[in-house]
């Protein structure tokens, strides 16, 4: 026996009738649902900071020829390796409003860690990327904020720590080229006059 498609709508539509206070509740009680469980699930603030990261390589130009410089890594990978040593603890739980006196190594260890679960350190573009995102959520805003300042501050000064010694590399790199090439042609104009003085005889 053939049923049209006519005549299953029907179907429903009488099934959907009887019953319709019975889905009239369910739907009350979904709502209901919903709206307790958003108005009580914690809110999660995300604060967030884009920072240029120089990929330059000041050895670069002078190592042309001579050597290989240091390739682009992963910024983004670099700067979480940078930003997440044990060196900072204490300074990034003091942004973050911990009294840091007041706390075992273990509890710092503890907490630390769950800052750095809630960071995220990204790459912003494609690869080499010249810029990177810090992103940190938590349910005060104002935590949020400090702690994506405090380890915009920290990259920041990093890089600048960074910078200083690759020109202090470079300036080393250069001073010892010049001592090489001034000790070459001493040791040339020795033989030139070396040999000057054989064949004049």
């Amino acid at each position: 026996m053939n049923v049209s498609a006519v005549e299953i709508a029907q179907s429903y539509i009488r099934e959907l009738s009887a019953h319709r206070k019975w889905f009239a509740l369910c739907f009350i009680v979904i709502e209901v649902v919903t709206i307790f469980v958003a108005t009580s699930w914690p809110k999660s603030y995300t604060s967030f900071s884009t920072i240029y990261a120089d990929n330059s390589n000041i050895l670069r130009p002078l190592m042309e020829g001579n050597a290989v410089a240091t390739e682009i890594g992963d910024q983004a990978r670099l700067a979480e390796e940078i930003l997440f040593n044990r060196t900072y603890t204490d300074e990034v739980l003091r942004a973050a409003g911990w009294d840091i006196n007041s706390l075992s190594p273990s509890q710092k260890d503890e907490i630390i860690l769950g800052i750095q679960d809630k960071t995220e350190v990204t790459n912003v573009g494609r690869a080499p990327a010249s810029l990177i995102r810090i992103a940190h959520s938590d349910v005060d805003p104002i935590k949020a904020f400090t702690i994506v300042q405090k380890y915009t501050t920290l990259f920041i000064e990093e890089s600048v720590v960074e910078k200083r010694t690759e020109s202090r590399g470079a300036f080393n790199f250069i001073q010892n080229q010049v001592t090489a090439y001034h000790e070459k042609l001493q040791i040339s104009e020795a033989n030139l006059s070396r040999f000057k003085s054989e064949n004049n005889n």
